[in-house]
């Protein structure tokens, strides 16, 4: 019994030191409380752990700041070009070939611009910078998404069921749920088919996107990759489900594809 409470004082400061880095992140934290011991060992460990999390702290804010400022550099050249690109198409004394050249490059200066905003958006979801949690209806958010691609929807003849069997509500940030949902449809938009359909089925505890499309099953251990476009056209950045899985693994749920004739993405809620 004696020897039980001596080691449990003894080790004290470790667990206490442990239960702090369980709880430390780096988007929110800059320092590490430590428990101050008379125990050699403790403190060299301490001291370790200071150093590690300084470290830390600073590299990911250095890295922060660089991807926010690449992303805002880049967007004033590539916002530029296209507008000098846009006036100069107004040039009457262009020819149809030359039209059709400024054509060409505007369409690569705007998949460059759609390029930056996903990966500057998949950078900000993977260092954690939405930290930002409420209780939100994922009913609500899912009908909203489903009204404002209505117009993609029709131009590609493609009809819209919505099904709801259960009301869903979640802890998560606003804005990336609806980056989440809002990918994923408009996924299962672009890869359909002309008259196709496109089901979303909604209950307490997931939501099932399924839509038609290419009649053979997806390799589901690339589909989440980054820069997979499988059929997409060159429009296309190749990042939307990997910004899909990358919100996935900031929250307790799992998301499933599977296929029977048409394309299931299910993202079941815990």
């Amino acid at each position: 019994l004696i020897n039980n409470l001596v080691l449990k004082k003894i080790w004290q400061p470790f667990y206490q030191l442990l239960n702090r880095l369980k709880s430390f992140r780096l988007d929110r934290d800059k320092e590490i409380l430590i428990t101050k011991s008379y125990i050699t060992e403790f403190k060299e460990l301490n001291k370790s752990v200071n150093q590690l999390i300084e470290q830390s702290v600073k590299t990911y804010g250095s890295q922060k700041q660089f991807i926010e400022n690449a992303a805002h550099e880049l967007q004033t050249p590539l916002a530029i070009s296209l507008n000098r690109l846009e006036l100069l198409a107004e040039n009457e004394d262009l020819t149809e070939k030359h039209l059709s050249s400024i054509a060409q490059v505007i369409q690569i200066l705007q998949r460059l611009t759609r390029l930056n905003k996903s990966l500057l958006l998949l950078s900000k979801i993977e260092n954690k910078q939405f930290s930002i949690v409420e209780l939100i209806s994922i009913n609500d958010t899912v009908k909203h998404l489903l009204d404002e691609f209505n117009d993609l929807a029709e131009s590609k003849l493609v009809k819209m069921d919505f099904i709801e069997s259960g009301k869903l509500e979640y802890n998560m940030n606003k804005e990336l749920a609806a980056i989440l949902f809002s990918n994923l449809i408009k996924n299962a938009l672009v890869h359909n088919v002309s008259n196709g359909l496109l089901k979303v089925y909604i209950d307490d505890k997931s939501v099932t996107i399924s839509n038609s499309g290419v009649e053979q099953a997806l390799q589901q251990d690339i589909i989440f990759k980054r820069f997979y476009k499988g059929n997409a056209d060159n429009s296309s950045t190749g990042l939307g489900l990997s910004i899909v899985e990358a919100i996935e693994s900031s929250y307790e749920f799992n998301i499933h594809y599977s296929f029977d004739g048409m394309h299931h993405i299910r993202v079941d809620f815990k």
